[in-house]
């Protein structure tokens, strides 16, 4: 009974952990209409972020040398 009862509760955390979830992400979709492109500090720092996450810091060449130059690394791909 005490082990039913234990996965009774893990599923309830589970379904409450899942809405708190959907709850903060709507609510930063919802900032981010309402707040987003206002050249605020939300917007310079999200796009800062996005900015990081697509840039490409270092490749490394089939001979093991790691490259930092953009010229080099345009060579490369």
């Amino acid at each position: 009974m005490e082990w039913n009862f234990k996965e009774v509760l893990v599923e309830k955390l589970n379904h409450l952990l899942e809405q708190q979830r959907i709850y903060w992400k709507q609510r930063s979709k919802i900032r981010w209409v309402k707040d987003g492109d206002a050249r605020t500090k939300l917007f310079h720092a999200n796009a800062t972020i996005k900015h990081r996450n697509n840039l490409i810091a270092q490749l490394q060449k089939d001979n093991g040398e790691i490259v930092h130059n953009h010229a080099e690394k345009e060579v490369i791909l």
